[in-house]
């Protein structure tokens, strides 16, 4: 079964040292006819958090349904504290998509970079 998932960042960088946040935004899709339910656990390098007062680096949550030539649009919020660098930052997302029976059919891996830059090279 194939799945394909596009992923970007809104805003596309982030300021280090500085308190904030941004979207990662999942476009999950098939060609196959399903329906296909799939949840995904998100696991994100520190100090980047799921949560904006505290260090939480593994999440869990649903995506959605997803069936023939059809697609689903899911937002994880990312939050940032002054103790964040210049770097690139990796999530990695371990997708789990379930058949119409609720079986595990597929296993699908996907990395998300997230940038972080200096303020001032921020636009």
């Amino acid at each position: 079964m194939p799945i394909t998932v596009h992923s970007r960042a809104e805003p596309e960088k982030i300021k280090a040292f500085r308190t904030g946040s941004n979207d990662i935004i999942l476009n999950v899709s098939t060609t196959d006819s399903g329906p296909f339910w799939v949840e995904g656990i998100f696991d994100i390098e520190p100090p980047l958090s799921f949560a904006p007062d505290q260090q939480i680096k593994t999440a869990k949550s649903t995506v959605g349904i997803v069936w023939d030539k059809h697609s689903v649009d899911k937002r994880i919020k990312v939050f940032s504290q002054s103790n964040v660098y210049p770097n690139t930052y990796k999530m990695k997302i371990t997708f789990f998509i379930y058949d119409k029976d609720a079986v595990i059919s597929d296993r699908v891996e996907h990395t998300v970079e997230i940038e972080c830059v200096d303020n001032a090279k921020v636009l």
